[in-house]
C-alpha cells in the first residue's frame, strides 16, 4: 500500500475575475513524507500563487488577509506574479504596500518572482518582509530540523 495524501478543497476558485479579485481557492493538502523529523510533523505552510495585484483593493483580499491570520502557518510561500502590469507596476505596487506586511507566518515569508514581476519591484517586496530567493536556496531551521527552500523563478 502506498502513501495516499489526503486533498479537500475548502473553497472552490472563481474561475474567471473581471474587474476585482472575489475570492481564492482553499485547498488544503495533508501528504504523509516518509522519514520526516519528528520535529516537522505537523508543519503547516501556505502557499500563495499569482496575486495579479492591480491599482485597485478588492474585499477578496480582506478575505486572504483573515484566512493567512487563521491558518497559523509556520511558513509562508509566495510564487510570482504579485504585480499584474507588466508595464507599469506602482498602482499593484500600493496594494502590495497594503497586503504583504499583513501577512504573517511563524519563520516568515519567502518567495519568487513570477513573469510579470519587473525587477524594479524587487527592492519593494524584500522591503514588505518577503525574502525573495530567486534562483537560490536557504535553509531553514525548525526545532533543530532543518527545511531547504529552492526558488525558481517564472
Amino acid at each position: 500500500m502506498g502513501l495516499v495524501a489526503e486533498v479537500t478543497r475548502d473553497r472552490r476558485g472563481p474561475s474567471f475575475m473581471f474587474r476585482g479579485v472575489v475570492g481564492f481557492e482553499w485547498t488544503r493538502v495533508r501528504a504523509p513524507v516518509p522519514g520526516l523529523a519528528r520535529e516537522l510533523e505537523g508543519f503547516r505552510f501556505i502557499h500563495l500563487s499569482d496575486l495579479h495585484l492591480r491599482s485597485y483593493w478588492s474585499r477578496g483580499y480582506n478575505d486572504l488577509i483573515d484566512a493567512v491570520e487563521r491558518s497559523a502557518a509556520d511558513l509562508l510561500l509566495i510564487t510570482g506574479d504579485f504585480i499584474d502590469n507588466k508595464h507599469d507596476f506602482r498602482g499593484g505596487l500600493r496594494q502590495l504596500e497594503r497586503l504583504l506586511p499583513r501577512l504573517k507566518s511563524r519563520l516568515g515569508m519567502y518567495g519568487i518572482l513570477g513573469n510579470h514581476d519587473v525587477d524594479l519591484v524587487q527592492p519593494y517586496i524584500r522591503s514588505m518582509g518577503v525574502n525573495l530567493i530567486n534562483g537560490g536556496r536557504v535553509v531553514l531551521g525548525s526545532g533543530g530540523s532543518k527545511l531547504e527552500l529552492i526558488g525558481f523563478p517564472g
